[in-house]
């Protein structure tokens, strides 16, 4: 009797870890603590970098980058599609060349792409940006524009967080290339990349992302 007890007491445990996992990894769905939010390209930020655009010809323009927007809902399906917007951006200060937004192009739409690892713990978030142009003055003094389109978007990753927790980290994706617009010698000059490590923040504290 004392052993059938036991069995039957090992078995519910099994069945109730393997609950708890499933309806984890069933979670549809992640949740973050506030709809607004900041990202910010800025080295005063303990390992965070500058906003750097380097084209295949060479000649990198590296600036501050202040992005301010908001989620459509504190809700969000972890589904290809838009999730957001980008409704201010700020260049500062920049060490080579200059840039510069074009805020006839505000707003912009911020999408979830995807996300890295395996649930329940999710390494990484995937997140694009798509309708923003700059104007681009390279450090030889030629004026460039570039611009994300739903083809070609501003790719990054919001750094691990397990299961829940406070992440603070967006990193650009720097495979992708944009291509330059403006004239014959904008486009002689190629693609480019962009780089950086931005501040994922809200406007008093930091962002809270939980699987739900």
């Amino acid at each position: 009797m004392r052993k059938h007890t036991k069995l039957m007491l090992a078995a519910l445990g099994v069945t109730m870890l393997l609950g708890a996992a499933t309806n984890a990894a069933d979670a549809r769905n992640l949740r973050t603590s506030e709809k607004n939010f900041e990202l910010i390209w800025d080295e005063v930020f303990p390992g965070k970098t500058a906003f750097r655009f380097t084209p295949e010809s060479g000649g990198s323009v590296t600036c501050t980058l202040a992005l301010s927007g908001s989620f459509t809902e504190s809700t969000i399906a972890k589904a290809a599609g838009q999730i957001g917007t980008i409704s201010s951006a700020n260049v500062g200060l920049c060490k080579e060349g200059a840039q510069s937004v074009l805020r006839e192009t505000l707003p912009w739409k911020l999408r979830y792409a995807g996300f890295s690892g395996t649930l329940p713990t999710i390494t990484a978030l995937r997140v694009s940006v798509v309708g923003a142009t700059f104007r681009l003055r390279a450090p030889n003094g030629l004026e460039c524009l570039w611009g994300v389109i739903d083809r070609i978007p501003l790719a990054g990753e919001i750094d691990a967080f397990g299961t829940g927790g406070t992440p603070e980290n967006i990193r650009v994706d720097e495979t992708v290339t944009i291509p330059l617009n403006g004239g014959f010698l904008c486009e002689l000059r190629g693609f480019a990349r962009l780089s950086g490590t931005a501040l994922l923040r809200i406007p008093t504290s930091k962002i809270t992302i939980t699987l739900i």
